[in-house]
């Protein structure tokens, strides 16, 4: 409504300028909820008498933070790493004397020093040492490879490199001055141990912490002291002394949870207990009490899994990864913790952007909270609108914690960091994350996967984010990710990665899907599911998905493996291990839960006739899903005579099932998508044409047809009342269907036409060249693409014309390559009939009701029409709606009770394709659950 008003007002500015939001919503989401600033006096960092609890960030600079409290409870201890103690007084001292030696050899404010040492108290003292010399720290892992170390030393162009004497060797070549810390203890020891007078400014550079880039070259964020001295404002307002007390710093410092993990206690006169990673916390049994523990949801599944957290733990902080709501209920079953949060942020915001105190006993997946102290949060559409409420868009970042932006990278830090439409001081950046997120009703953001985990598979667009959510939601599911893995085709399929609970009951695939299709459509349920006894993890314990196995090299489905029992099945095996290019596969494994789809159904039945000798129609997977189904139709003795027109397209529950008949093609895969989208409560079944099989005659009268459908449709269900249905062809078939059903007096609940015309005062077309044209519309060819014309195709024989509609087909991809030239012939005899057949049906009065779906054509008509009259007709100015207003009139003469006309978005052809086919699904399903 507000976009229609927006219009009506003729302003003529561009469409994308719509106001969508009302008032009242857009000062929630760009003010209210971002109300988050806070001033700082400089008399509140000056005072005195300002106690622990009370600290401020004002003007701080990092270092200057730790010297304060160390000011205050020098005896303290302060660093434990083993059996190496520091307090407070010698971890001051230590970096005063090392500020002193690197200010001698040229250290100034800016100056980058890279820092490449073991994980101890040296380390903590050389990230205060550099930082009191003036510079900035770039951290270094002694693990990463030499060209990474080379790259960042040089990118970064640090002057100065802190290491150790055993890790000389690990150096790339580079010209920054060397500082061995062992080998030059004594001359670092003889400096003063007094404070050092500040060089820089809170806006000076406080480190640079390189992270992945999109394009495989890392790349440095630069973060000032005022966005650290933000990220502790925070920290000293959310937790306390307590919470403090003994902090576990298992993260690498060259990822930023370290900074919150040292930092944060440091300036609040807490313990860092150093260990290499969150998974040795069980080790650490002899160091103080650890009450609060910084890591990553995939590292805190196997501290809870091995039983892992102390007595001593009363704060959990979680961050990094998506968090399910299982791992928050293990966390809190250990009664001495008390808090849970989730965290959110990324390097560019000084590590921690939005936070969210998790609750027991929630339901679904834990949203990421609101912002924290002087952050604000924008979820904004691709013109940088604010998104409406539960609408998903892009979180974009502002605030004092954001960083300078990226080192030696102008380009890409004006991509990232954009100019703030929404600021009222003006001047000031926001920070586009790449995630998608979006607003709940109360204020809480709930994260929805990185936008650059899309993918699209088979035209559609997927964000493998939201099916890892979906799976997550399993309480048997522990951890969930899922890829888009290559097939040998050429395409994609999707892959779920899963570890279960330990103590929870493990679900089957097919559970698995049934529970999926409940929340995502078909085209996203993973085609092949892997197990895994742990995921594997990235140096900072983050889910490393380039380490993710081979679908066809590791788990399998949970129900039982069955292979081959004789000669027939093992070529099936072979033959659908090339297709789905998975290895190995049962003989009771589902084709469409391995992957299959319409494409590679043809390609399969092309492949059992040329390896096997063996024609099936392409429904025949509806009705041999598995090897074992399958072998069983090709091991048929009399596979013609046991063959039925009815196709169980899927199985579903109690109520009464639903029926479509085949368009003029015959087949009944076109409803495949079509079925995907509509409820799981009934059954669906297709009725298929005779001649797709080799050795079948087509029908060439409708009469025919019906007799044989409705004999296939007795056999499942044997009294009404009906649904019936059909596309094109199929809904006159469908509608002969119904008026013979009313005449021998059962009734008919629904009778619903897709698109369907009758071919009233058409001649019947026998030459092969214009039934070929039709054909290859059929086969969703378009004119323009048939480059030889109806005259010079009149000229060839029909062989010929049928041999170039066939090449012709093949080279435009309207058909597989793997589709023969006999195949092509058997499809087009049945054309050929079911458009005789049609041409030639004399309709009768049908006594009951027509529900007819048409296709818009994008025409400017009602969702929803009335009985048109002489008034509508006559002013419609367009062919095409002259030609829906002639439909609706055609079966309406026809239908006793009238006819009720939805239109649907799409054309004949791409009602029955994505994304028109779930709009089309939606209308179908009301008009099913309701009977008209």
């Amino acid at each position: 409504e507000r976009v229609l008003e927006w219009a009506s007002e003729g302003s003529g500015e561009a469409v994308w300028r719509a106001e969508v939001l009302s008032e009242e919503e857009e000062r929630r989401v760009l003010r209210e909820w971002n109300e988050t600033g806070r001033e700082w006096s400089e008399s509140e960092s000056d005072s005195e008498n300002e106690s622990e609890s009370e600290w401020s960030a004002s003007g701080e600079l990092l270092h200057e933070v730790v010297a304060q409290q160390a000011a205050r409870t020098p005896e303290r201890v302060a660093v434990e790493s083993g059996a190496e103690v520091a307090s407070y007084e010698e971890l001051e001292r230590r970096g005063n004397q090392l500020g002193r030696y690197l200010r001698e050899r040229g250290v100034r404010a800016e100056e980058r020093v890279g820092i490449l040492v073991e994980r101890g108290v040296e380390m903590v003292a050389g990230l205060l040492g550099i930082m009191k010399a003036g510079g900035a720290y770039v951290p270094l892992d002694p693990h990463y490879p030499q060209q990474r170390l080379a790259f960042m030393l040089e990118d970064a162009g640090c002057s100065v490199l802190l290491t150790q004497k055993h890790l000389l060797e690990t150096l790339p070549a580079h010209t920054a001055q060397v500082v061995c810390l062992d080998d030059e203890h004594e001359a670092i020891a003889a400096q003063s141990c007094e404070p050092l007078p500040a060089l820089q400014q809170p806006d000076n550079l406080a480190y640079v912490i390189y992270t992945s880039g999109s394009t495989g070259v890392p790349k440095g964020v630069a973060i000032t002291h005022r966005s650290a001295a933000v990220l502790l404002q925070w920290a000293h307002e959310t937790f306390t002394d307590e919470h403090l007390a003994g902090v576990l710093a298992s993260t690498s410092i060259c990822f930023d949870l370290s900074v919150f993990e040292l930092f944060a206690p440091l300036s609040r006169g807490g313990k860092i207990i150093l260990a290499e990673n969150a998974l040795q916390l069980p080790q650490l049994g002899d160091a103080g009490p650890i009450t609060l523990v910084n890591t990553v949801p995939s590292a805190m599944t196997e501290l809870v899994r091995a039983g892992g957290i102390p007595d001593s733990v009363r704060v959990v902080n979680l961050a990094g990864e998506a968090l399910p709501q299982s791992l928050v209920e293990q966390i809190y079953k250990h009664e001495q913790v008390a808090e849970v949060w989730n965290l959110y942020g990324p390097s560019e915001d000084t590590t921690y952007s939005t936070a969210a105190l998790m609750d027991k006993g929630l339901a679904g997946t834990p949203s990421i909270g609101r912002p924290i102290t002087n952050t604000e949060v924008y979820i904004l559409d691709e013109y940088l609108q604010p998104a409406p409420l539960g609408a998903a868009g892009q979180l974009y970042l502002s605030g004092d914690g954001l960083a300078r932006g990226y080192l030696n990278r102008p380009e890409l830090t004006a991509e990232k960091f954009v100019p703030h439409p929404f600021s009222l001081r003006g001047g000031e950046r926001m920070y586009a994350t790449g995630d998608r997120a979006r607003y709940l009703r109360d204020g809480e953001i709930e994260y929805l996967g990185r936008i650059d985990y899309q993918v699209k598979i088979r035209g559609f667009r997927i964000e493998l984010g939201e099916i890892e959510a979906a799976l997550l939601e399993q309480a048997a599911v522990r951890e969930a990710v899922v890829v888009a893995a290559d097939e040998p085709s050429g395409g994609k399929r999707l892959v779920a990665y899963l570890v279960w609970e330990q103590e929870a009951e493990a679900l089957s695939v097919e559970e698995l899907r049934a529970t999926l299709r409940e929340r995502l459509p078909e085209h996203m349920i993973p085609a092949a599911f892997v197990f895994l006894v742990e995921m594997p993890l990235s140096p900072n314990g983050k889910i490393n998905r380039r380490a993710l196995p081979e679908p066809e090299s590791s788990g399998r489905a949970l129900h039982e493996y069955v292979g081959p029992r004789d000669g027939v099945e093992e070529q099936l095996v072979s033959i659908w291990e090339e297709l789905l290019a998975a290895r190995p596969i049962g003989v009771r494994d589902s084709f469409f839960e391995l992957g299959g789809h319409s494409l590679l159904t043809v390609r399969l039945m092309s492949r059992i006739k040329q390896q096997m000798g063996k024609s099936l129609p392409l429904a025949a997977i509806f009705e041999g899903g598995t090897i074992e189904q399958l072998a069983r139709l090709i091991n048929r003795d009399e596979a013609l005579a046991d063959w039925s027109p009815l196709v169980k397209l899927r199985d579903g529950g109690s109520a009464r099932p639903f029926f479509l008949v085949h368009p003029v093609g015959g087949n009944v895969l076109s409803y495949a998508s079509l079925v995907n989208h509509l409820g799981r409560e009934r059954g669906y079944y297709g009725l298929q044409a005779r001649g797709l099989m080799e050795g079948q005659t087509p029908l060439s009268r409708i009469d025919e047809m019906v007799a044989e459908y409705l004999a296939a449709l007795r056999a499942v269900q044997p009294e009404g009342p009906y649904l019936l249905g059909g596309w094109s062809m199929g809904g006159v078939v469908a509608f002969e269907m119904a008026r013979q059903l009313t005449a021998q007096r059962e009734q008919v609940e629904l009778l619903a036409l897709i698109d369907s015309k009758l071919p009233l005062g058409e001649r019947v077309v026998e030459d092969t060249a214009s039934l070929l044209f039709e054909f290859a519309l059929d086969l969703g060819l378009v004119p323009e693409a048939i480059e030889i014309s109806r005259e010079a195709f009149l000229s060839l024989n029909p062989d010929e014309q049928l041999s170039h509609a066939f090449m012709l087909a093949k080279e435009l991809k309207a058909l597989p390559l793997e589709l023969s030239f006999e195949q092509f012939q058997r499809l087009f005899d049945v054309f050929r009939h079911n458009r005789r057949a049609m041409l030639e049906y004399a309709p009768e009065k049908y006594t009951g009701r027509i529900t007819l779906l048409k296709a818009s054509d994008a025409l400017a008509l009602n969702s929803a029409a009335s009985q048109p009259d002489d008034a509508l007709l006559s002013t419609a100015q367009d062919n095409g709606r002259a030609a829906t207003v002639e439909l609706y009139r055609d079966w309406n003469e026809l239908a006793a009770e009238g006819v009720e006309l939805q239109l649907v978005p799409g054309t004949h052809y791409t009602i029955m394709r994505e994304p028109n086919v779930a709009r089309l699904a939606g209308r179908l399903q009301a008009y099913i659950d309701n009977g008209r």
